[in-house]
């Protein structure tokens, strides 16, 4: 059973989606036996960035161990959706 709290800083529709992705990542990761860092931007649009942009500053922070050291998370920020777009298409940083 979660409570209220819980579910306002962890369990958000969009916050749940965020940690299936990463999840699924990891999964993928393991599977190949691969790993790398990751930088990953959060598209401020949203109405809960900062829950996401929360859950997965802890997953940075959180303890290696268990196979979560595959993924490694270097950066969390946001971004703007027609800017990170726009840099994505054409290179530029």
């Amino acid at each position: 059973m979660t409570d209220h709290r819980f579910r306002s800083k962890y369990a958000t529709e969009y916050s749940f989606a965020i940690q299936m992705l990463i999840l699924s990542g990891h999964l993928y990761l393991e599977r190949f036996e691969l790993g790398f860092g990751v930088n990953i931007l959060v598209e401020e649009g949203h109405r809960n960035p900062g829950q996401v942009q929360q859950v997965l500053r802890d997953l940075k922070t959180a303890p290696k161990g268990g196979g979560l050291e595959r993924l490694n998370i270097i950066s969390v920020g946001l971004c703007a959706a027609g800017r990170a777009t726009a840099q994505s298409q054409t290179g530029t940083q």
